[in-house]
Parts: structure tokens; C-alpha cells; sequence
């Protein structure tokens, strides 16, 4: 599975789409192994792709926070939040069947300046479920063979 799309309910232009395949690659000035892959955020008059570094030993990985997400489609309070690099996700439930995720996107430097949030609006169902299981596949199918950056 080469991407996994977050589309919003009733509005076909609010999507956010990892882009893969993810791969493992070594970043020396960090001297670390992280997981890469690039993430495109499009909504009516934007589009913004960003590389996305996710450290798979500092951070909850985002299919376990997919899937709790799904597990709890009946709806919970307040806000779950998940964070990588420079990509924030907040999961909100508003309680009649929809999940907000909003996406906070900054640059890898924040010398830069700029941020950019927006929310995909999904079906607590049977769609966040299935995106849940989507996004399993598509870090399933990382390259394994760390690569140099």
C-alpha cells in the first residue's frame, strides 16, 4: 500500500494522505533510525507536502492511536492527541457519529514561521475503522533496509 488518505464526510477537497512507501533511514546529525515517508494536506485553495520523520522508539506509533480511535467509535470526552516530528493529530468525538482529527502541520525548523491546522471530519464506523486497518497495512509494508539522509 503505497498511501493511506484521511478524506472528510461530505466534502471531497478536506484530505490529509501519507505517502509511502514508509522506509527506515539513518539521520547522522541525530544519530538516530527513523521511519520517513511524506504527508500532503489539500483543502479547497491549498496544498502543502512536508517530509514526515516518526522515531519508532520515542513515540506512540499512529496505527495503536488509529486503532484506539476505532475501538472507541460510541464516542469518548475530550481530546486524544498524537504527535511526531513537526505533525500534531487531536481526535475529538462529537458524540452523533463523527470523529474530528485536526491536523497541525509546522515545518521541520521552526525558524520558518508557519503552520498550517486543518480538520478531516470522519465516520466513527465503519471509515475510521477501515482507515485504522489501512494505516496498519501501509506501515506493514516499510522497507526494512535502513537508508542514509
Amino acid at each position: 500500500m503505497s498511501s493511506v488518505v484521511f478524506q472528510s464526510v461530505g466534502d471531497r477537497r478536506t484530505r490529509v494522505t501519507l505517502i509511502g512507501p514508509p522506509r527506515y533511514a539513518e539521520f547522522y546529525s541525530f544519530k538516530r533510525l527513523y521511519l520517513v515517508m511524506d504527508i500532503q494536506v489539500e483543502a479547497e485553495g491549498i496544498s502543502v507536502r512536508s517530509p514526515l520523520r516518526l522515531d519508532p522508539v520515542a513515540e506512540v506509533d499512529l496505527p495503536e492511536f488509529l486503532d484506539s480511535l476505532a475501538a472507541d467509535y460510541r464516542g469518548w470526552t475530550g481530546v486524544r492527541d498524537w504527535r511526531a516530528d513537526h505533525i500534531a493529530l487531536a481526535a475529538s468525538h462529537n458524540g452523533w457519529g463523527t470523529i474530528d482529527l485536526r491536523w497541525t502541520i509546522s515545518p521541520d525548523t521552526p525558524v520558518r514561521g508557519w503552520r498550517l491546522t486543518l480538520t478531516t471530519r470522519l465516520d466513527a464506523g465503519n471509515q475510521m475503522t477501515n482507515l485504522a486497518q489501512g494505516t496498519r497495512g501501509f506501515f506493514a509494508d516499510c522497507q526494512t533496509e535502513p537508508e542514509d539522509a
